[in-house]
């Protein structure tokens, strides 16, 4: 799978959840609405963390390779 294609399957799945969420719950169903918006947040979290340690790699990668030319 490609890098791409991974990321728009993964924005794809938080904006599926974040809209059931609001949906269950003005429908109602507050305990899976809530259910559903902790699942949201948890990977909103993961995927926010996971990100910013990918940059925090690269701009090593990229400073360690420009001081040692």
């Amino acid at each position: 799978m490609g890098k791409e294609k991974g990321k728009n399957i993964l924005l794809i799945v938080l904006i599926t959840t974040l809209v059931m969420s609001f949906l269950l719950f003005f429908l109602g169903y507050y305990r899976i609405g809530f259910a559903i918006g902790a699942i949201f947040m948890i990977l909103s979290l993961s995927v926010g963390q996971w990100y910013s340690l990918k940059s925090k790699e690269e701009l090593y990668r990229s400073t360690y390779k420009d001081r040692h030319r």
